[in-house]
């Protein structure tokens, strides 16, 4: 065997196989709220209200309210640290929107978009409903957006 032969198989040998798995790449946070804070973050989400930067569409029957009553931070167990968005709907029948329409309901709104950026990757999102919510699809449709990324349990 020549030596040029001899050479040719020891890089052959030494190098890894092409078909190797890919290298793993570090995931990077693209965004991240544990709600730990008192209140909600506005620098991360927009509050939305009926009327004043939020108009009503597909007939709801609610008023988005900026308000603690429907919107408001609280602890998801008892022994942690982290937060959870509490969203609580209220009946309140006759409830006069800035907009000037009435509702029998009021309501918590807040989203993402033009706080944060999304492009790929993966979402992340822990949901618990009350005890006899609907799901999704069904009556009382109560769904999480995240910058128009529909997230069903």
């Amino acid at each position: 065997m020549s030596t040029r032969n001899r050479f040719a198989i020891v890089v052959a040998t030494a190098l890894p196989p092409l078909s190797a798995a890919p290298v793993a790449v570090a995931e990077q946070e693209g965004s991240f709220d544990d709600f730990s804070g008192s209140t909600i973050d506005r620098s991360k989400w927009t509050v939305e209200a009926t009327g004043e930067n939020f108009g009503t569409v597909n007939s709801e029957q609610q008023d988005w309210v900026d308000s603690p009553e429907t919107r408001y931070i609280g602890q998801d167990a008892a022994d942690s640290r982290n937060g959870a968005l509490a969203i609580h709907p209220r009946y309140g029948p006759g409830c006069q929107a800035p907009d000037g329409n009435a509702y029998d309901f009021v309501a918590g709104r807040s989203q993402s978009r033009g706080r944060t950026k999304f492009t790929h990757g993966t979402y992340s999102v822990r949901l618990e409903l009350p005890e006899g919510a609907s799901a999704p699809g069904k009556s009382g449709d109560v769904r999480y957006l995240v910058d128009r990324v529909r997230v069903d349990p």
